[in-house]
């Protein structure tokens, strides 16, 4: 869980960020911003720990899985290239290097992360949308530090994990408006049921549009069955 004062519950709050490291406004915490820390966990909270060192984040996820949580996430932290960026989303920094793949206890983490976020956000957790790399952001608005490979594919495989995550919702929504149709139509809800399935089959031709309008193509599935319930 994410509390109403900005911080995870399962997160290891032992080093606490420097005051003032963050702009005054309040984040508007519409989303997740996710890096790279290119290094290890001392060298990461060294630089963290630096008053004079202009870069700050929400947390930082070791590879064992931890989550060390530096500030709230109602701050906004100097971390993601310009300030729209930093007062739009929080951030976090995974431990490791380019060409290195996040850990299977670091890919549940940001997955945990995401999931209590977008709870207490009110968001739905959609790539580039909500759910960001920093390369995707960096230079979103003016001023800003230039383009950057962060995070260099290394949450691949998380993102992965959401599409599937995406889609096995979307077969239990199926699976129950097909229940709900029958017990309302009898016979004639298969043909309700196909001709829905038929309304929604472009969405499946690709990959990538799937990915891009599975969370929508979900709200709407999740639409058509409050519909049926309040007619059941």
């Amino acid at each position: 869980m994410l509390s109403a004062d900005g911080w995870f519950h399962f997160a290891d709050r032992r080093w606490i960020g420097p005051v003032g490291k963050y702009y005054t406004e309040v984040n508007g915490q519409h989303g997740i911003v996710f890096h790279s820390a290119e290094g290890g966990l001392p060298a990461l909270i060294g630089e963290l720990m630096k008053p004079d060192r202009q870069a700050s984040w929400c947390g930082s996820i070791d590879k064992d899985g931890t989550l060390y949580q530096h500030y709230a996430t109602q701050r906004s932290c100097w971390t993601s290239g310009n300030k729209k960026a930093n007062t739009s989303f929080y951030a976090f920094e995974a431990v490791g290097r380019r060409g290195e793949p996040l850990t299977k206890q670091q890919e549940d983490t940001v997955l945990r992360i995401i999931e209590d976020g977008a709870a207490a956000g009110g968001w739905k957790p959609e790539r580039k949308v909500t759910i960001w790399e920093h390369n995707e952001v960096a230079t979103i608005a003016k001023p800003n530090a230039g383009p950057t490979a962060c995070p260099s594919n290394r949450y691949d495989a998380v993102w992965a994990r959401l599409e599937e995550e995406d889609m096995a919702r979307l077969d239990e929504l199926e699976a129950k408006l097909n229940l709900l149709l029958r017990n309302v139509y009898g016979e004639m809800g298969d043909v309700y049921a196909s001709q829905i399935k038929a309304e929604e089959r472009s969405l499946e031709q690709d990959r990538a549009m799937r990915q891009s309008e599975l969370p929508g193509l979900a709200v709407r599935l999740q639409g058509h069955i409050e519909d049926q319930e309040s007619h059941s």
